[in-house]
């Protein structure tokens, strides 16, 4: 069962004084804390040591298909996502892995129609509201796609609207409200406070952290193609 948004905003609102331990809030009270809520959200959903652990989402790559779109109901079916982890593609039981790239490096590639067996690079271009993610050479047969993406937390619509949340940030998520609200009602941030809800933040954040491969841009890894890649095809 999912975390309704009532049950991050009446704890927060307790914790600063702003209702008491019985009371419910006011229409007013959960509709101002309902907005420092969904800006809570969408500002830890973009940052890495705050967003929820990356997602994997398998779609197939149809042969000579430069890029796919990507977002809520486009051809790679996930909520339109900050950034992507990593991706690579399948096909008759191999994997290959393809590189997340930036938009130098893509703008660097010589001849984009180029066709291959597999993907190397990849580029997202973070359109909104739809992304486009580009691939580098061109599939000449269709693949089966593995993308992993940055996973989002939804706003809520209501006090009454719930979604699942991962360990650890129902508290981080009270105690950070209660913060961010404080102000809103005129009460003073309580010292303990702070100290509780650095803990529970520190927490949260420690269970997300992944301890990075070294990623060298433009390093032999990269332009070399496994025996395809053709002289002139990236400078």
């Amino acid at each position: 069962m999912g975390t309704k948004a009532i049950d991050i905003i009446r704890p927060a609102l307790r914790r600063i004084g702003a209702i008491g331990a019985t009371e419910t809030p006011s229409a007013r009270q959960t509709s101002v804390a309902l907005d420092c809520l969904n800006g809570i959200l969408d500002t830890w959903s973009v940052l890495p040591q705050t967003a929820p652990k990356p997602v994997e989402t398998v779609v197939t790559l149809p042969a000579n298909t430069p890029f796919l779109t990507i977002g809520t109901g486009q051809q790679i079916n996930v909520a339109r996502p900050s950034r992507i982890e990593s991706a690579y593609a399948r096909a008759q039981g191999l994997d290959e892995d393809i590189d997340v790239v930036s938009k130098q490096r893509y703008d660097s590639v010589d001849q984009k129609t180029l066709g291959s067996t597999w993907p190397e690079l990849l580029w997202y271009d973070q359109g909104v509201p739809t992304g486009k993610v580009y691939f580098w050479p061109v599939a000449a047969s269709s693949l089966e796609l593995h993308i992993t993406t940055n996973a989002s937390l939804a706003a809520f619509a209501d006090a009454n609207a719930q979604q699942d949340l991962p360990g650890g940030y129902l508290r981080a998520l009270q105690l950070t409200l209660a913060m961010e609200v404080a102000p809103d009602f005129r009460l003073p941030v309580p010292a303990d406070l702070v100290r509780a809800q650095g803990l529970a933040f520190d927490a949260m954040v420690a269970q997300n952290f992944v301890v990075p491969d070294l990623d060298l841009e433009g390093s032999p890894s990269i332009t070399t193609r496994k025996g395809q890649f053709l002289a002139g095809g990236v400078r």
